[in-house]
């Protein structure tokens, strides 16, 4: 299963009872950013994409090549892919 990491963070904050309006304000930007992020107009760097994440539940996951997000509590079986960062990073 891969999903774009907006996909994923509009899943968790679906599941989790958060909305664009709270996530804002956790990131310390509007409410539009949010959106735009949220629905693939613009594309976050790497740390937002990171803090979102780890707001919403994610802890562990690495950033691939690729741009996938691999959940490491799933070693390795789910990848969330997204346009991100070329170079592999574990946050």
């Amino acid at each position: 299963m891969s999903m774009k990491w907006y996909d994923l963070a509009k899943v968790l904050m679906r599941d989790s009872g958060i909305n664009q309006e709270q996530l804002a304000e956790h990131l310390g930007i509007t409410k539009g950013a949010v959106s735009h992020w949220l629905n693939a107009r613009r594309e976050p760097g790497i740390e937002d994409i990171a803090r979102i994440l780890r707001f919403l539940g994610k802890e562990k996951f690495s950033v691939g090549a690729d741009g996938s997000i691999i959940d490491e509590t799933m070693k390795g079986d789910v990848a969330y892919v997204g346009p991100i960062n070329p170079a592999k990073r574990t946050l």
